[in-house]
């Protein structure tokens, strides 16, 4: 299954460089010109995790740099966390919903995209990249986050149980694996 482009505007927002002081890490809103960092984490998070994204190598493996340009661009926020200036993890933000069918409440957010690279993992990444999400919402007025993991992605469960994530008790069958459910998590954005 591709990534689905949902027709929407995201929020100007701003970040501040860094945001998480327990991890010695800084924090990057990506715009278009961002895109071949944007490709090289997203092609890496599909080829390290396949079972774990919507989209797979196939799926973006014509893409041009157009292609690339509008994905970074488009309606959803997309974050990077960096070590020393290299991109070590990323989050997306979708303001809108996955289609047309299933759009978001105006306070809603889907988190998308959650993505460590494996030498960084357990040293604050992803706290430091949900600390980012949460500015940015607080930014755009918005206060609930949902994701969804398939449910034999235990570390990344753990790991959005740690920051507060519930099981909403919504399930559905996993996009490739449809002996599995997607597990979707909800929480709201913590008071700062």
């Amino acid at each position: 299954m591709s990534d689905i482009p949902v027709s929407g505007r995201r929020p100007e927002v701003t970040l501040p460089e860094t945001v998480h002081p327990d991890a010695p890490l800084s924090l990057r809103l990506l715009d278009e010109a961002d895109w071949e960092s944007y490709r090289e984490l997203r092609l890496e998070m599909l080829a390290d995790a396949p079972d774990y994204f919507w989209a797979t190598l196939d799926d973006v493996a014509d893409y041009t740099e157009a292609t690339w340009r509008e994905r970074v661009s488009g309606p959803h926020t997309h974050l990077q966390a960096l070590a020393d200036g290299v991109p070590v993890g990323a989050l997306s933000i979708d303001w809108v919903g996955y289609t047309e069918d299933m759009l978001l409440d105006e306070d809603t957010v889907n988190i998308v995209s959650v993505y460590v690279r494996p030498g960084h993992r357990g040293r604050g990444v992803v706290e430091a990249l949900f600390a980012g999400a949460d500015e940015v919402m607080r930014q755009a007025g918005r206060s609930r986050q949902l994701l969804e993991t398939p449910e034999d992605n235990i570390a990344g469960r753990r790991a959005y149980e740690r920051l507060g994530f519930t099981e909403t008790g919504h399930r559905s069958a996993d996009p490739r694996r449809p002996q599995l459910a997607e597990v979707e998590y909800g929480r709201l954005v913590p008071a700062r």
